[in-house]
């Protein structure tokens, strides 16, 4: 009996080996088919299947192109965008500097009428002198410099005449004397010089 077991055992593996050679040789055919059909295929076939590939290829290109032209447009908006922002900062700084220094200059003219009316430079006048060349440092610090007048030639966009004299001393248009102090803010006149002038 275990003799006849033995016998069915071997008969069963027997079929499977024979089944899986059938199998083997069926997918031996199957490949040999799809490559003689490959052979086989249609030269024109193949040159369309190229083409369609290769006008792929340059819509993928194109598109790339595109997204990259996009993309150096983009930074150079942001750049623009960045430096305008920065120009509008430092325009609206400079501005407020500005009038904050119109107003500051009146007090700067008090400090000096102050200082030419003290008759003795005790503390007192020692103290404004003081306060005088803190005001004018800062001023200095931030831009602000001082129109020359003293025998320079009239200008009109730096010098506001508010006498003409006559006088041998001087050329004609020489300014003489000065009577209040102009000032100039990063190469911008704040105020003119009022000035008198040799006619």
């Amino acid at each position: 009996m275990a003799k006849d077991r033995e016998d069915q055992d071997q008969q069963v593996k027997t079929e499977a080996k024979e089944d899986q050679k059938e199998e083997i040789k069926d997918e031996a055919v199957e490949t040999t088919e799809e490559v003689d059909g490959e052979e086989e295929r249609d030269p024109e076939e193949l040159q369309q299947k190229i083409d369609e590939l290769e006008a792929e290829i340059a819509a993928l290109k194109k598109e790339n192109e595109q997204y990259r032209n996009k993309l150096q447009r983009s930074k150079a908006d942001f750049a623009n965008y960045r430096r305008r922002v920065t120009e509008e900062k430092f325009g609206l700084c400079r501005k407020y500097k500005k009038e904050v220094i119109i107003e500051i200059l009146p007090v700067l003219d008090n400090f000096e009428r102050a200082l030419d009316s003290c008759e003795e430079k005790d503390e007192f006048y020692q103290g404004i002198e003081m306060i005088h060349k803190q005001i004018t440092s800062v001023l200095e610090q931030e831009g602000v410099g001082r129109i020359a007048t003293e025998e320079e030639e009239f200008d009109p966009e730096y010098h506001e005449a508010v006498e003409q004299v006559e006088t041998d001393e001087y050329e004609s248009g020489t300014i003489i004397e000065e009577m209040q102090k102009g000032y100039t803010f990063q190469d911008e006149v704040l105020r003119p010089a009022l000035v008198k002038v040799a006619k």
